[in-house]
């Protein structure tokens, strides 16, 4: 009889948690978007395993309607580390126009700092986009260090 007094109790209490409750469907990327991409704070996100210099790789998400992640914040960057393996990806942050003023690609300035130590250094005058690998360093456009780039769409 305690058993099943148990049981009943422990069925009752797993009916009504919220964990039970009907759950919305999961979001489906809009139009476009790559089926593998993943969703993080309004934004989809996909690597690319493409060596490349930055320049393609900026021309290369936009041909898939997109454009090269930017990380305006510390949370958005927490996601996206774990995403990059360590491999050398580029990402949407450039000072071309104005050495040592980095912009995102969507024209932003660049407010946090992922940077590793002593970087940027914009070392032989030509370091002018953002590469990651476990931190964030200056490169050249020759994509020599480059095996590939992370997209990001909006969500819709």
């Amino acid at each position: 009889m305690k058993t099943r007094i148990i049981t009943i109790i422990a069925t009752l209490i797993a009916a009504l948690s919220p964990l039970n409750a009907e759950q919305p469907a999961p979001k489906k990327q809009p139009v476009g978007v790559p089926a593998d991409a993943t969703l993080f704070n309004g934004k989809w996100y996909r690597v690319y395993l493409e060596p490349c210099n930055w320049e393609r790789a900026r021309q290369r998400c936009a041909s898939l309607s997109g454009q090269l992640a930017v990380v305006p914040d510390m949370p958005t960057w927490a996601f996206l580390q774990p995403t990059t393996k360590g491999l050398a990806l580029w990402l949407g942050a450039t000072d071309e126009q104005t050495e040592g003023l980095w912009k995102w690609v969507d024209g932003t300035p660049v407010t946090i700092n992922a940077w590793h130590k002593h970087q940027p250094d914009n070392r032989g005058g030509a370091q002018n986009h953002l590469m990651v690998a476990s931190s964030w360093l200056d490169d050249r456009n020759k994509g020599d260090k480059a095996v590939g780039f992370i997209c990001e769409w909006k969500d819709k």
